[in-house]
């Protein structure tokens, strides 16, 4: 298993793996802020508009390869006010279905925060849907809850879930 943090080409280059991983995950009721059924064509332009801001300096995109095959794939939203040069927000922590439960995003979140020290940016945030598994591993990966807003997110069914919000100091 590898993570790489990819530049704007090759960003580009995997647009069509990821635009497939965002619409599966989705269809499996992740919160990734869009609810299922996704379209292909949307997940596409999604990830065609992050390639964009990868090749702006804007974000990082880190992707997961397990035996060459694309595992997984977690971002981070570097800030850009002037207030908040230090910062960076983890965004749309993905595992492929099929490779879940094998360490990639505990993986994938660790070379994050590496990549968020490497850019200069020790505070790191992100938020996650309450009583999701992801919500008990950032816990274990040593992330402190820093708030939590009821009915923050609507949900397939719909209803609404908690919005968990954590930080991590690196």
């Amino acid at each position: 298993m590898v993570v790489r943090v990819l530049d704007a080409a090759g960003a580009a280059s995997v647009e069509g793996g990821l635009a497939a991983l965002l619409r599966d995950c989705v269809a499996e009721g992740a919160a990734l802020e869009f609810l299922p059924p996704m379209e292909l064509a949307a997940a596409r332009a999604y990830w065609k508009q992050k390639s964009r801001e990868v090749a702006l300096g804007q974000r990082l995109l880190l992707v997961a390869w397990v035996e060459g095959m694309l595992a997984g794939t977690v971002m981070l939203r570097l800030e850009s006010s002037p207030d908040q040069p230090h910062g960076a927000h983890v965004q749309k922590l993905m595992v492929a279905p099929g490779l879940r439960r094998r360490g990639v995003a505990r993986l994938l979140m660790r070379a994050a925060e590496q990549a968020a020290i490497a850019a200069g940016r020790p505070l790191v945030t992100l938020g996650a849907r309450g009583g999701d598994p992801a919500e008990a591993m950032y816990r274990a990966l040593g992330w402190t809850e820093c708030g939590r807003i009821a009915g923050y997110t609507a949900n397939a069914a719909g209803g609404f879930d908690d919005g968990v919000f954590f930080v991590k100091r690196l």
